[in-house]
């Protein structure tokens, strides 16, 4: 298959000869790698940074997007040749919300729904300075943020708007990605990173639907087609060496990311994963010790890992004394409810009328 057949994936409803099992766990490893891979304390219960809530209302937002247009959907009947609506303005309710949760932003609409009920959401776990710095953007329904900063944060956010691409195009999902970091992030460099993780975990969730858990995440390629016009740009060299690097090095890594910018953290994360895709993220977060940005490093690189091998490669015990696993796992699953329930015709039972009242329209 050449590389360019990721943009024929198809829109529309999934195709029955799919593998939607596989995509959810696919998903779900997606997450709680990224969940576990920024493990930040040693106690009994385990937390982790302040990416992670942000990573949950990024879903509410996804699933209330999706509510939307499978409702539109049914009223006004479906039409395969129509361009799905891009998730921006829900992810930047969402962004509101996790601000006015979390951060406690003044004049920030209060969320709604089961998520607004989750104690461990309200603690402050630590700064976000691009995020902060946008809120009076978000609160004023500016796409594009003002500030320089160059944080991964938005990397973190792309990962569940990727899944969208078995009903939209991987590469039409890429641009949503970017344009969903605009929303926090004023510098090209965080656009262009946020899209081509978008890329990556929506390719490869496409092609796990297609042909089954049996595909292996394929990152050079990704990276070679996303930079085709542009070979010598330094973040393409980068990421290239960071996939194609022999031997591991903790030197290496370090050299690899030597800051926080979304670049570096993508090339030590990457550089990780493809050292590290059978390990758990206990050894993961270890390994990751020599970057600049530890925790964002080895989150990234579980999530990669967890993307390829589902929950059984990631640690049952830990999953089980995470304070969010049951938040992240249920909104996982509940995302790709919206994705594969087909419509209600007929007086059936409509499966996603249970999730409009736990996911209710914003006002």
């Amino acid at each position: 298959m050449e590389w360019g057949d990721h943009k024929h994936s198809g829109q529309g409803a999934a195709p029955p000869t799919g593998f939607p099992e596989a995509f959810t766990n696919s998903f779900r490893g997606l997450l709680l790698g990224a969940l576990l891979g920024d493990v930040r304390n040693a106690d009994d219960i385990l937390h982790s940074g302040p990416i992670i809530p942000q990573v949950c209302w990024a879903l509410d937002a996804l699933i209330k997007h999706r509510l939307l247009t499978r409702a539109q959907e049914q009223e006004h009947g479906f039409d395969p040749e129509a361009h799905p609506l891009a998730p921006t303005d829900h992810l930047r309710q969402g962004l509101l919300h996790w601000g006015a949760f979390t951060r406690g932003w003044a004049d920030a609409p209060r969320p709604s729904g089961w998520l607004s009920e989750v104690p461990a959401l309200r603690l402050d776990r630590g700064p976000a300075p691009a995020e902060d710095f946008a809120q009076d953007d978000l609160r004023g329904g500016v796409t594009l943020s003002s500030n320089d900063f160059r944080t991964p944060s938005a990397l973190f956010r792309s990962l569940p708007i990727a899944a969208s691409s078995v009903v939209a195009e991987p590469n039409v999902v890429s641009g949503w990605c970017a344009t969903a970091a605009g929303l926090t992030h004023g510098h090209p460099e965080v656009w262009s990173t946020t899209a081509l993780v978008g890329l990556l975990v929506g390719h490869h969730l496409t092609e796990v639907f297609r042909f089954g858990p049996w595909a292996a995440l394929d990152a050079a390629s990704t990276i070679r087609w996303f930079f085709r016009d542009m070979p010598e740009n330094p973040s393409a060299k980068r990421l290239l060496q960071a996939v194609s690097s022999p031997l591991w090095s903790r030197d290496l890594l370090a050299a690899l990311s030597p800051d926080d910018t979304s670049v570096s953290v993508l090339a030590g994360a990457l550089y990780l994963f493809e050292r590290a895709r059978t390990l758990r993220p206990a050894s993961i977060r270890v390994l990751a010790a020599s970057a600049a940005d530890p925790h964002a490093v080895a989150s990234l690189a579980a999530a990669l890992v967890g993307l390829e091998q589902g929950p059984r490669g990631l640690d049952t015990g830990e999953l089980t004394r995470h304070e969010l696993s049951w938040v992240v796992d249920t909104l996982a699953r509940d995302f790709c409810v919206t994705i594969w329930s087909p419509p209600a015709y007929g007086g059936e039972m409509d499966a996603l009328a249970e999730m409009s009242l736990r996911y209710p329209r914003e006002s």
